[in-house]
């Protein structure tokens, strides 16, 4: 069904090569397609290169208000209101050249309701030393409740 897909921004569909010139823009035109009234993004994941792309955007209008804040340096940024993470560094997982806006309230994470960290039996005991070994089980799934509110970013 098309009115529950998610908005998608494609640079290459655009005609606009991703760049930290371009990605402003295209967060732009992306988060105003996400929005619904007050219900917007608030989390941002990115890769190393779009985080980094962003990142640039924004060193060039970057103000140093307190010394000891800059020399902390950042581990997020902000767009609008929304936490910008980069899912990246040595051995990041997110997808190379991608993007995504999530708007949380509508992501869930839906444990089963007999395996919700239950004690698993028989307990195991070591051979060769003093010590028990308890296993816990978990299952479930996480959702998505709104996906026309969700976006992704691509190159």
């Amino acid at each position: 069904y098309t009115f529950w897909q998610n908005t998608v921004y494609d640079f290459s569909t655009n005609g606009v090569a991703a760049s930290a010139l371009t990605i402003q823009d295209a967060m732009n035109s992306l988060y105003l397609s996400t929005a619904r009234n007050r219900d917007v993004v608030d989390l941002i994941v990115a890769d190393n290169t779009y985080f980094g792309y962003y990142w640039k955007s924004l060193q060039a209008i970057q103000r140093i208000m307190d010394e000891k804040m800059a020399s902390a340096g950042f581990s997020t940024l902000k767009f609008m209101n929304a936490d910008v993470v980069y899912d990246g560094g040595f051995q990041g997982t997110a997808p190379s050249a991608h993007m995504y806006f999530l708007n949380t309230d509508y992501v869930k994470l839906r444990p089963h309701r007999d395996r919700n960290m239950v004690p698993l039996n028989p307990d195991r005991f070591s051979t060769n030393q003093d010590a028990m070994v308890k296993l816990f089980g978990w299952a479930g799934n996480m959702t998505i409740s709104n996906r026309s509110l969700q976006g992704v970013m691509v190159a």
